[in-house]
């Protein structure tokens, strides 16, 4: 993430089962409950938001 770096996602990857469950969760979720999932998971690990982000 310091370097910016993309890190690209194999051409054979699969995802796990219990991935799929969980998006398959997320993308039954409205909007806005999808927003504050997912912000309230990057906030439990540590992450902040930019500087001058407004959130």
């Amino acid at each position: 993430m310091d370097e910016e770096t993309i890190i690209p996602v194999p051409p054979d990857y699969q995802l796990p089962e219990a991935g799929k469950a969980l998006l398959g969760k997320i993308q039954g979720m409205d909007f806005q409950k999808q927003i504050d999932f997912l912000r309230g998971t990057v906030l439990e690990m540590g992450a902040e938001a930019a500087p001058g982000a407004g959130i």
